[in-house]
């Protein structure tokens, strides 16, 4: 999935740098997890400017057939959500998020340091996944 998406949104209109981050990076990625990505993009420090590139990344996705884009702006960090034609969400995308890659960037060392840290996450993930505490956009 980043193989196709990363020369779709590196070009222009987009015109940034996509990087993988969360679970992809950590160590924490499990069967049916989305692909958390974030574009890094030159002059786009505004809420609102990022918000105008999600937008573009919209409509490259959908132009591309990537699947439906659902844009999500009251988030703490804008994303767009990209779904499948099941309607499964298969990918993530914000802009400049750097507090999310420098926590990735954390846990991915943590997790080399000791090999306990991987089966640890993942198992606390499994676990707020099953009891529905998991999700940020519901504050659990």
């Amino acid at each position: 999935l980043v193989d196709t998406l990363t020369p779709l949104l590196e070009s222009e209109p987009v015109n940034g740098r996509l990087v993988t981050f969360g679970s992809c990076e950590n160590g924490f990625w499990t069967h049916g997890s989305d692909v958390d990505t974030c574009i890094l993009a030159k002059q786009c420090s505004t809420r609102q400017a990022c918000l105008s590139k999600l937008r573009l990344i919209q409509a490259v996705l959908q132009k591309h057939k990537m699947g439906t884009v659902k844009i999500i702006p009251a988030a703490n960090v804008p994303i767009a959500k990209v779904f499948d034609a099941r309607g499964e969400n298969v990918c993530d995308v914000s802009v400049n998020n750097a507090a999310a890659l420098e926590n990735s960037s954390l846990v991915a060392t943590l997790s080399r340091i000791d090999s306990r840290t991987r089966c640890l996450g993942r198992v606390l993930k499994f676990w707020g996944k099953r009891r529905q505490i998991n999700d940020r956009s519901k504050g659990t």
